[in-house]
């Protein structure tokens, strides 16, 4: 089953697709691909993708509540 989740960061929407057989998860922002990686239960997601230009501080949100999201589904 793919579970799908979005969230809006500085003016752009970023999408997390989990795959729920493997854990992979895909990511995207404004529909560009921005990498994969596995999804940890209890952790956060597993990608060295940059989501939010260069800024750490940003991407770790955002994956924090992808991962949020991701869980709540689940």
């Amino acid at each position: 089953m793919i579970i799908e989740t979005w969230t809006t960061h500085a003016g752009r929407t970023i999408t997390a697709k989990l795959e729920t057989t493997t854990d992979r998860v895909s990511l995207d922002v404004d529909g560009i691909w921005a990498g994969e990686g596995r999804w940890v239960r209890n952790a956060t997601i597993d990608c060295a993708a940059q989501l939010v230009r260069d800024d750490a501080d940003a991407t770790e949100a955002v994956y924090s509540d992808l991962d949020d999201s991701l869980r709540n589904q689940l």
